[in-house]
Parts: structure tokens; sequence; C-alpha cells
């Protein structure tokens, strides 16, 4: 029993985790009990498999004997069946055995009603249970019921009767309301109105039914002043709004913008692009923000993009309109395909998704959208947004439009170019338009920055800074973990710090970190997260699964009960660039961890990614723009946007020891190959929990696209792949056959770097526009190669390269060659980088560089 009661604390907090284990638990353990005959018909109709849930069901039934439960299961079952004359004989008989539940009331009403055809039966049905139970549900059927048989005077004293009885029940009046309304009585309607607000004096919807009834009697002044009230106190009434702005004669705010017609555009497109380069491009981008007085927002957006190719319709054939169905709805206002000839059709809709049927090269897709927001909390009122005047291909006609309230605080930048807007009063509102024509579209180059780094960006807020959001964040995120220190929480720092006294701050996180990692899977499901709440620390702790603000909470909530400071830290990863955030916003795309030590050092931790080890960090968060968030201690704490400090992480370091015996024209390679920090998670991604054979086989691959000729892995061992220290090693013996060339009367041969520092792909371009993102081409703060080469007793070395010192700013390259005997050689390489950008004016010398370590490293080795 104890056990049924868990499942039904699982069910309360929607814990699919736990609620999985109890049902395979009476599934396996006590099959033919009654608890597990409801959860496996609960999880059969979960499945749509009614008709087995049905014939367990009927086992069920055979066992324990029916109930108003299994009734209602079979009902339920049949229902979905279609198996309609069983289904009438068991509602009939549920209802002989239970007259007195609601359920099957209503069941044999909708019988006598829509099958039998008698409706005054079905009457005489609900008003035999309503004389001696009470539901209002019925109640209302009953109203319905007698309103279609055209008596209009005994549903108003039924629901008179239940206001009588339950004066202060607000929805009775609604109910009340809504019934004089569809009867265009509206002198009745506005006087249940009047009571509806005397039990709510602050109820936006109410002053919305009051003013509906006051348009309906032509009191517009009243209507007007009765829609502001609702404004005032429900902001998100749009349609009241719009109501409102008709009986003033006022037009609609985005009519203020001036209209662009779009077969005025077409007429016009395409005469300053040279159209054999794209895809497709855009005629129009046009968005619309109006920020309204009392809060709320609307955004309309407006697209016209012309299809050149079948790329192009690749690309375009479905579109998808993005929106959070959370916090806002989204209205499509036209959507067309316009054909080459003029001719429009409408696409096939289905929510925001969009299927563009007949799509050809020459049309242009047409769509307008409008989004309203119905964001609650603090932060209800604020804005935040970024355009980028920029695009990979042309934009004909771009703007993007903000309508505030005159007294709003508002603030704009625009970066990366000088784009003023266009700014004019209306009514006691401001209006700023941006706008700009892309003819020529941006070159894409190899790891080249964000476009918010070097393309015109408009920033906009209402927000006053960077703290608000933190201190707000802080009470949201903070208070939940003050209240979530309970029995899950504690009983996992119970058994991670029992008996373990005197540890420094260093060991406190890594107990910490080593748990989640050995504990909790990374997860970010929609449907199971928040955008911006974590959930519960325990949550994560049962289900094993959590987002990446979720897994930081949890550890935040451990390191406060071991003493440790710790802070979750809000970050925009690297690759959104270093000018995605300059005025307060909340869009942060990650959240990771800090932690200080006894120096009061910081030490950043990123917890979703399982596979590196403590103190390393990835390289997206290489000065990354990061938000610290105080504890709820930390009350004068002053947060601002500063960059990941990755002083403190454990360094990315390629360390490779190897031995080369050559025979003949093959070679024997021992390769001891040890990689530290995060470049270690790659061996464990890929490589732990395989079998020796599929090890062999994987490491195959990678090796086989170093060499030119055939491959043979002899045997391959790791150190530490199942371990989370900060490196791991891997040992490998394998043969490459003919890799010695024969020139002559000598041998040749390239030395194999199993690590490459460079490679020349990504720089072909003769000179760059935009600089090149080291930090994304490198992942690696050192190399250190030491290569043994051994030749047959009878060979001596003829010729070998010259050793080389190499730099770039940073950067720095060396290569030594030591003969230590006539046929051996030894080959020490080494190499530090920096991640920080190459600018196109540094671009090509740093080619120059790069061109001689892969020569360098390209050099032959002769011997005879």
């Amino acid at each position: 029993m104890l056990k049924y009661e868990l499942w039904l604390c699982y069910l309360k907090e929607n814990n699919r985790t736990g609620i999985s284990e109890i049902y395979e638990y009476f599934k396996e353990k006590e099959k033919e009990s009654l608890i597990s005959y409801t959860l496996r018909i609960s999880n059969l109709k979960d499945q749509e498999k009614y008709q087995e849930a049905l014939d367990t069901l009927e086992k069920r039934i055979k066992i324990y004997g029916p109930n108003a439960s299994t009734y209602e299961d079979k009902i339920q079952l049949l229902s979905k069946l279609n198996q309609l004359p069983k289904l009438v004989a068991v509602i009939n008989e549920a209802y002989e055995k239970y007259p007195h539940i609601s359920k099957f009331v209503n069941y044999v009403f909708n019988i006598e009603k829509e099958i039998n055809k008698d409706p005054k039966k079905a009457i005489k049905i609900l008003d035999k249970f309503l004389a001696t139970n009470y539901d209002y549900d019925l109640e209302k059927l009953l109203m319905k019921e007698y309103f279609s048989q055209n008596n209009k005077t005994k549903p108003y004293q039924i629901l008179q009767e239940q206001i009588d009885a339950m004066p202060y029940d607000a929805q009775l009046r609604v109910d009340l309301y809504e019934e004089y309304l569809g009867q265009q009585r509206y002198a009745e309607a506005y006087d249940v109105c009047k009571q509806m607000l005397k039990m709510k004096p602050y109820s936006g919807y109410f002053y919305d039914d009051k003013a509906t009834v006051e348009e309906a009697l032509n009191k517009n002044q009243d209507a007007i002043n009765s829609y502001q009230m609702a404004l005032t106190y429900l902001p998100t009434l749009y349609e009241a709004r719009d109501k409102q702005r008709k009986l003033q004669n006022k037009k609609n705010l985005f009519e203020v913008v001036p209209s662009v017609k779009v077969e005025d555009l077409i007429s016009k497109t395409g005469k300053e692009i040279k159209l054999e380069d794209y895809d497709y491009y855009y005629i129009q981008d046009d968005k619309t923000v109006v920020l309204y007085h009392e809060g709320g927002r609307e955004e309309e957006s407006t697209y016209a993009i012309k299809i050149l190719n079948q790329r192009g319709i690749d690309r375009y054939k479905e579109t998808t309109l993005s929106f959070n169905d959370n916090t806002e709805s989204l209205i499509i206002e036209d959507a067309q395909l316009i054909k080459a000839n003029g001719k429009r059709l409408k696409p096939e809709e289905n929510q925001n998704h969009i299927v563009w049927t007949g799509l050809e090269v020459n049309d242009v897709i047409y769509i307008k959208y409008k989004i309203r927001v119905y964001q609650k909390g603090k932060f209800a009122r604020e804005f935040y947004d970024k355009n980028i005047f920029d695009s990979f291909v042309p934009v004909e006609m771009e703007r993007y439009s903000v309508i505030v309230p005159g007294d709003t605080k508002f603030n704009y930048k625009v970066v990366n170019g000088d784009l003023q807007p266009k700014i004019s009063d209306f009514e006691n509102y401001k209006v700023y338009i941006w706008e700009k024509s892309i003819t020529k579209a941006i070159k894409d180059e190899p790891y080249m920055p964000a476009s918010a780094d070097f393309a015109p960006t408009l920033h906009i807020s209402t927000m006053s800074d960077w703290n608000e959001i933190a201190q707000w964040y802080s009470d949201v995120v903070y208070s939940k973990i003050a209240s979530d220190n309970d029995y899950e929480v504690n009983e996992v720092y119970n058994k991670l710090f029992e008996g373990k006294t005197n540890l420094s701050a260093d060991e406190k996180a890594h107990i910490i970190y080593d748990y989640i990692a050995k504990n909790i899977n990374y997860s970010s499901v929609s449907f199971r997260q928040s955008g911006i709440i974590p959930q519960k620390a325990s949550k994560t702790i049962i289900t094993h699964l959590g987002d990446c603000k979720d897994i930081s909470t949890l550890f935040v909530s451990l390191a406060n009960l071991c003493k440790l400071k710790s802070n979750l830290v809000l970050v925009s990863t690297r690759n959104n660039g270093l000018k995605d955030m300059l005025l307060p916003s909340f869009l942060f795309n990650h959240c990771i961890v800090k932690y200080f030590d006894e120096k009061n050092a910081e030490h950043y931790l990123e917890l979703t990614n399982k596979n590196i080890p403590f103190r390393s960090l990835p390289s997206s968060l290489y000065q990354a723009v990061s938000l610290t968030i105080p504890s709820k201690d930390e009350k004068d704490f002053k947060s601002t946007l500063t960059p990941v400090n990755t002083s403190n992480k454990t360094k990315d370091k390629l360390f490779t020891k190897s031995k080369i015996n050559i025979s003949m024209n093959d070679m024997n390679i021992t390769y001891a190959n040890t990689k530290y920090g995060n470049l270690s998670h790659g061996y464990r991604n890929t490589y732990r929990s395989l079998s020796q054979e599929n090890m062999k086989k994987k490491m195959l691959e990678m090796m086989s696209k170093k060499f030119t000729n055939n491959v043979k892995i002899n045997d391959i061992s790791f150190t530490a792949l199942d371990e989370l220290k900060d490196s791991i090693g891997v040992n490998i013996d394998l043969n490459v056959s003919n890799e010695v060339k024969k020139i002559g009367a000598q041998s040749a041969f390239s030395i194999p770097f199993i690590d490459v520092v460079f490679t020349s792909s990504p720089f072909n371009l003769e000179k760059r526009n935009y600089d090149f993102e080291y930090w994304d081409y490198e992942d690696a703060d050192e190399y250190e190669t030491q290569i043994e080469i051994n030749l047959p007793a009878d060979k001596r070395f003829a010729e070998i390269p010259q050793s080389v010192n190499l730099n770039f700013k940073d950067i720095t390259y060396s290569i030594k060659y030591t003969k230590t005997a006539p046929n051996k050689l030894l080959v020490v390489r080494k190499a530090k980088t920096s991640r920080n950008n190459i600018v196109p004016e540094d671009y090509t010398k740093f080619k120059t560089f790069v061109s001689k370590v892969i020569e360098t490293e390209g050099a032959y080795v002769t011997f005879q």
C-alpha cells in the first residue's frame, strides 16, 4: 500500500521516473494485485492500447468484482473502441447501480438526447438527480437544455437559485452574465457586471465584460473608460485595447509605421543583386514592436522571400514561425505564395507551421504574422531585443521599428556601423524606425566571428542594468535552493560528506562534481524544463536528468550544505559573439557555476559534459560573456557582465611520446598519447564502454586518415578511460605499409605527427575581411611531441631537416632534430597557442607563420 501511496505522490509531482519505477515493481513483484491491475490499465490507456486495456480490465473485474471506477474505465475504453451497443448497455448498467454518480447521469442524459432523441426524458433524468444532489456542471447542462427547448425562464431561475445559495461565488455571476449577453438582454447583463465588480473590483476580465455591455448599450464613453480599467489591471487584453482604440476613432498603432505594398517591392526587385550567387534573398524583412503604456507587447513581422533555385526551394518549402507557446500567442495575418505570373496561392497552415505547396523557382513567399506577449512577473513590462542589419543573402528592405510610450525609459545602441533611427511622435508614443538596404551580402569566411561582432547591430532594452537581472534571478533561484534542502538533497549530501572533515574548497567541489558526473545526465527538453527557472534540486536527483541551470542549481544546493562558496553563472557562449549582449537582457543560452577557494580565487565548472575532468572548460566558454548571480547572503554584490575567467582551468595539453621502427619500406609505430583537460573528453566519449575489437576498429578509422597507405592496429589500451582524471592516455601499436619512399639510392619519409598543430584548409584565402576566431579553430593550449626514430642497424641517416624556432605574437612553435646515433634520431616538437582572434591586418603574417609550420612538418628525412 505504501508503494501505491508513493506512486500517487509521484503523480502529483509529475515525476515520470518514479512513476515508471513503481509501475515496474508491481508489474514484476505483485502482478495479480489490485494495484498492479490498476496501474497496468492506466499505462495501457496512456499507450492507446485500448483492446488490451479492456481485456486486462475484464480480468480485474473477474477477480475483484466491479465498482464505479471499473464502470468508468469500461465506458471510456468502449468509447475509444467505438463499440456503441456495448457502450450503451454498460452505461445503463452503471446508472442503475450508481444513480448518484454525476458522470453516469451525464452519460445517460446524452444517450436519451442524442441516441434515443428524447430531450424531455433527458431533462427528467437531470431533474431527478438534481432534486437530491448538487452538481454545478449538470446544473449548467440543464440550463443549456432548457435554452435549446426555448424555455427562457427556467434557466435564469436555476442560476439565480445558485447565486442565492452561494452569493460569494463570482463564477456563477459570470455564467449569468454570459447567458444574458447571449440573449442580448444587455440591461440585465450590465447589472450583473456591476455585481461582479463589487466582488472582484480589480479584475481586468470583469471590466472588459462591462465595457462589452456598455458598447452594446451605446454608452461609448463609459465603454472606453471600462476598457481602460480592464487594461490597467490586465494589460494583455489585446482585443480590449483594439476595441477601445476603435471607439476612440484612433488607428491601430501598427499603422503608424509607413505601410509598404509587397507588389511595389516585387516590381522593382533584383535589379542590384547578382542573382546567380544566391539560392534566395529577402525582398522585405520588416518587424514592428509596440510597447503599451499599461504594459503588454505586440510584435508584427513581415517577410517576402524570392526563391532563385532548387536549393532555395528545399530551404523554404516548409516554414516554422518561432514563438514561445508558454508566454506568447501567434496570429498568422497573411500567408501567400506569389507566383512569377502574379497569381496568389494560399499555403497549408497548421499552428506555426506553413507548407508552401507548389513552390517553384522565381516564386515569392509572403508572410505577415503577429505575436502577442503574455509575460508575467517582475519583468513582464520589460523589453529587450537585437536586430542584425546584415545577412549572408541580400535584403532589399530591412526595417526595424519600435513604438514606445513617451515616458518609458528606453535604451538603444547601434554597433559596428552608423545607423540612425528616424524618430517621430504619435499621440503620447515615440516612434523609432531603423531601415537599411543590403544588396551586397556578407561573404562567408572560415572561422569568422558571430555576425553581432562585425555587422551593424541594433541593441534595445528597457531594463536599467545587469544587476537588476542578477538580483531578480538570485531571489528566484536561491529561495528555491533554500527551501529545497529537503530529504533528497540532504540524503545525497550525507552520503557524499559523511565522515569527511577538514576538506579544502577544491576537495569539496571535486566531490560534488564527481557525484554529478556519475549520477546526473544532461537533458534539455522543452516540455520538462522552464526556459529560465530551474527545477528543484530534488527533482534533478530523483530523475537523474536536468538541463544546465538544473544541474548548476543542484551543485550550488550541495555546496551550500558543505559551506562551499559558490554561485550560478549565466553565460552567452562564445559562438554568440562578444557583442551579443551590450544592453541588459536575458539572452543567455547557458548556465555554469563557479566556486571560490581559500584564497578567494574563482574556479569555473562546466557540469553538462560528464566526460570532461574537474576544472576543465570547453572552448565555447573562452572569453564568453557571463553574469554572476549573487547568493542570498550577497545583497551588496553588484553584478555586471564579465568574460569567463579561464586562467585557473586545467590546461588543454597534448603530450605524445612515440617510437618509430623502420623496416624495409614499412613502419612500426608505438604511440603513447596523453590528452589533458577538455581534450580528454573526446577519447572518453568515443571509446568508453567499447570492446577491445571495437576500440581497434574506431582507432583504425582515425589513424587511416593520417596516412595515405594501409594501417594495421596491433594493440590499443587506455589509461583512465572510465575515470574523470585530469588526463587520459592511449597506447597504440600499429604498422604502416609502404610509408618509406625510394629516391634513387636513398630512402625518404616524412615524420608522422599524430597531433596536427595547423592544417592548411582554413588559410586558403589571400586576405580576410573579418577576424579569424582562433578559439574556434584551436582546442589545445600546448603541444609536446617526442619521437624516437630507429633505422635498421645497417642504415644511416643521410639528411635530416634543420631545427626551427617560429613565433607569431603569443604563439610559439619549435622543432629540434637530434641524431643520437648514426641510425637513431630524436625529434622534439613544442607549441604554445593563444586563442585570441587574428585581426585581418595580421592575417597575412599569420598565414605565413602557419605555412612555415606546415612546411617544416612536411619535410623529408632521408637515409641510406
